[in-house]
């Protein structure tokens, strides 16, 4: 055997057991090879949910090694014991963890480069890691995004479950496993991540127990409790992988480890790289499950829905369509720029002017697979049929965009006319707020930023799922971001004239700041507001960007947290605009403030604000009144 083929393949890997883990199997793995095991050996021990199939597309990539595992009893160490006799000569490490645990360093996101110098000890065999329980962060519902993500409380380090010990081991040294230790051949130690021996419970590795928790930083992160509906829905019915499926745990257990003590800490730049590697992972496996057959009723099934942007003149629309048609294709984007205008395709000079048969037009869309349709028309035209999340649009600086709107109707139009003149034409007037006027602002699906437009376009992408390039067209200029002269005077005449449009931009970048900073955390977004806030209720509406799970919310009143509820009630309102969850979106929780208390609804999973209102002093007048 020549030195190649004698070396082990995997200088980093992992053996774990699994039943319906499917919604988190990708973080879990993405993370674990982010911070650099190259392969798993994972059994499916009769996994009901999808995750055998992800398994069989991953090991068919060469990322996993994976069969199905369905003995009696001891199914967890009996795997153990058939990765290390079957694949240990090809290890040099081995870490045995749960799909709900993740070895985390919370200063480096390269924590087996850290741990290196105790692994190249001749005389270490295994290395046992404490766990740090995490709760639930009072999170009551499933909510978008990855464990990392939406749980970041955890319990105190010292405290006394957090003993327990995973291990990584050096495969040629292991006599036996247990589920959470070895027994190591003679000569060789167990030590813990800082390097010092193991101070087992008893003495003895086989008690899975430290009888302290090392002080090291380097920890097992265990998410097993996840929130309430979570842990009800998946923990208490799976039953124990070492123990058969009569041992399933309690809601006894859930308060026992809802542990949410302190914060806990991630390396920092972490999601950005997780979140495409979880995207890759999650592609591949759809596209090996049976939902990727290449039929076309399947495939026409799969086809995204169309999008609706609100194309507002002189906000850099021009480059996004045309960016859009590179990436989209020509023949999938439509236009309507009005019924005389070239650009406006004959399908909706069709059915939208000439026959005035909006849903047949959209059927018409739909059929013809059309991604896009873009054009100077107001929102209220197609939204209902798009549905508010896939409509966008863009937003100018008011006075700017007016002075761009000027020149190009001065270059292109003949417009003579002086700029006093054409900015005071009741047609030029709050021109933005009326093609937005039909809804609220915080519904759009996407509301992005001429001046920001690098940043607007890569949260579009992102959106969508798309990846339209940066053009830059049609703006008279070298870039959106040319500022134009405008006299004093000017000014104050057209700020006096565009209220509308001057709030409208400032709500805009409001949304647009909040949106940018949680998608850079890597959290998800929400589109809501308050509708009404007395002082026995508020009332409003919520949901998730790109999820159609309920949005789980806290209400804070003069900056306490009073209560939670759930965004799951029905909003007929919405039922015309196509929102999501069929405009189950609606929230409302009993109050007991006064009049002049401030009351804010925020996002339990993000933080992000819904808005703040006060209470109105003239409820105490109106209930003197009817007293």
């Amino acid at each position: 055997m020549n030195e190649s083929t004698a070396r082990p393949r995997h200088a980093f890997a992992i053996a774990a057991i699994i039943k319906n883990e499917a919604p988190y199997l990708a973080e879990w793995i993405a993370y674990h090879q982010l911070i650099g095991f190259t392969h798993f050996f994972i059994a499916d021990n009769g996994s009901e949910d999808g995750g055998g199939e992800m398994l069989a597309e991953w090991a068919r990539r060469g990322w996993v090694t994976t069969r199905r595992w369905m003995p009696e009893e001891k199914a967890q160490t009996s795997w153990y014991r058939y990765v290390l006799d079957e694949y240990g000569d090809q290890i040099d490490h081995l870490a045995f963890l749960d799909a709900d645990e993740f070895l985390v360093h919370p200063e480096t996101d390269r924590p087996l480069e850290w741990l290196s110098p105790v692994l190249a000890r001749a005389d270490v065999g295994a290395v046992a890691v404490n766990w740090r329980i995490f709760g639930s962060s009072g999170m009551r519902h499933r909510q978008p995004g990855g464990v990392l993500a939406r749980f970041r409380r955890a319990s105190r380090v010292e405290r006394q479950v957090n003993c327990h010990v995973k291990s990584i081991v050096k495969p040629r040294h292991v006599q036996s496993m247990t589920a959470h230790a070895a027994v190591l051949e003679p000569g060789f130690g167990y030590v813990t991540a800082d390097g010092q021996p193991a101070a087992f419970v008893d003495g003895k590795s086989a008690s899975g127990r430290t009888q302290t928790v090392s002080p090291t930083p380097l920890k097992i992160y265990h998410f097993n409790v996840k929130s309430r509906d979570e842990f009800v829905d998946t923990k208490m019915t799976r039953g124990r992988a070492n123990m058969g499926p009569n041992h399933s745990r309690d809601m006894n257990y859930f308060r026992h480890h809802d542990l949410n003590e302190e914060p806990a800490a991630l390396p920092d730049g972490l999601f950005t790289p997780l979140q495409a590697l979880i995207a890759r992972l999650s592609t591949a496996a759809r596209e090996g499950s049976a939902l990727a057959a290449t039929s076309s009723d399947v495939m026409s099934a799969q086809t995204a829905p169309p999008r609706f942007f609100v194309h507002i003149p002189k906000t850099a629309g021009t480059s996004f369509r045309l960016g859009a048609k590179q990436y989209l294709g020509e023949a999938h984007v439509w236009h309507d720029y009005g019924e005389a205008q070239r650009e406006t395709a004959p399908a909706v000079v069709r059915w939208a002017y000439e026959r005035r048969d909006y849903w047949w037009l959209w059927q018409t869309v739909r059929e013809s697979r059309i991604a896009l349709l873009a054009g100077h028309v107001p929102l209220a035209k197609y939204a209902h049929l798009a549905g508010l999340r896939d409509c966008f649009t863009f937003v100018r600086e008011p006075l700017q965009r007016i002075a761009s709107d000027y020149h190009h109707f001065a270059r292109h139009h003949g417009y003579e006319g002086s700029f006093q003149d054409f900015y005071r034409r009741s047609d030029m007037v709050n021109r933005q707020s009326r093609f937005l006027e039909s809804t609220r602002l915080e519904a759009l699906g996407f509301v992005g930023i001429t001046e920001r437009y690098a940043d607007s376009l890569a949260l579009i992408n992102d959106l969508y799922g798309w990846a339209v390039p940066g053009l830059k067209e049609n703006l008279g200029h070298a870039s959106a971001e040319h500022v134009y002269e405008i006299g004093a005077d000017d000014q104050e005449a057209l700020r006096a004239l565009n209220l509308e449009d001057i709030r409208l931009y400032e709500q805009s970048l409001r949304i647009f700041e909040t949106r940018l900073a949680l998608w850079k955390a890597g959290q998800p977004f929400v589109h809501g507001a308050i509708q009404q806030c007395l002082s026995d209720r508020v009332v409003g509406w919520a949901w998730w960007a790109s999820e159609d799970m309920p949005v789980e919310l806290d209400v804070w009143v003069n900056g306490i947290r009073v209560g939670g509820c759930l965004a799951n009630a029905l909003r007929p309102g919405f039922l015309r605009w196509g929102a999501p969850r069929g405009a189950y979106i609606g929230f409302h929780l009993p109050l007991d403030a006064e009049p002049g208390d401030r009351v804010e609804c925020r996002v339990a999973l993000t933080g992000q604000s819904l808005g703040e209102q006060r209470i109105a002093a003239t409820e105490r007048m109106a209930a003197t009144t009817e007293a």
